[in-house]
């Protein structure tokens, strides 16, 4: 049963390997605030909620905006 399981593992991630990036797949919640970089994929993703009150707001001082 585990070789099965290995055996899987393994043909899914050569799949993988074949197919590009989707850019709108993300391993975290939407709603999380926070941003990643990808060694990977060589991407950053900055998430929407880190955008949103109380962690940026337009009428912030620029110094506020780059913590």
């Amino acid at each position: 049963m585990l070789e099965i399981a290995m055996k899987w593992t393994v043909e899914d991630g050569f799949k993988h390997l074949l197919k590009l990036p989707d850019r709108y797949e993300f391993d975290s919640s939407v709603l999380r605030v926070n941003a990643y970089y990808s060694a990977n994929l060589n991407s950053i993703s900055i998430l929407a909620a880190i955008l949103q009150s109380p962690f940026y707001e337009r009428g912030f001082p620029g110094s506020a905006k780059f913590i």
